[in-house]
């Protein structure tokens, strides 16, 4: 099976850290990171991610302005939304720009899981 590779974009070392250690529960995946959002536009171009862990807030470009972004170009990547903010409004922004999910920060490594495997249609090792 062909590895899929996941790009991980937060300006938090930590978090991407902790999403990483996450997404190495599956099998067949490669974790990259980007720690804003102006290098996730240039990891996009130059790796051509599967899937993506995308921050809300974010120095020199945001979550949203990634996404505008990629809808200009007409990339189409699977995406999950990480925010603190619980704004139906928020949510709804970013489902229109072509968010797949949005989690609510904190959120527990089993609910992140099971996002991914969904939205990035991944399978674990068991």
């Amino acid at each position: 099976m062909e590895k899929k590779i996941i790009l991980v974009v937060d300006d938090s070392f930590v978090m991407r850290l902790k999403i990483e250690d996450i997404l190495n529960d599956f099998p067949n995946v490669d974790v990259i990171q980007a720690k804003d959002g102006e290098e996730a536009l240039l990891m996009i171009e130059k790796e051509q991610p599967d899937g993506m862990v995308l921050d809300s807030l974010m120095p020199k470009l945001d979550g949203y302005g990634v996404m505008e972004k990629l809808k200009l170009t007409n990339k189409h990547i699977p995406v999950i939304l990480l925010t603190a903010d619980i704004q139906p409004t928020t949510r709804q922004k970013y489902i229109d720009l072509g968010v797949s999910h949005v989690m609510h920060k904190p959120f527990s490594n089993q609910d992140f899981l099971k996002s991914a495997s969904t939205i990035f249609q991944l399978s674990t090792k068991n």
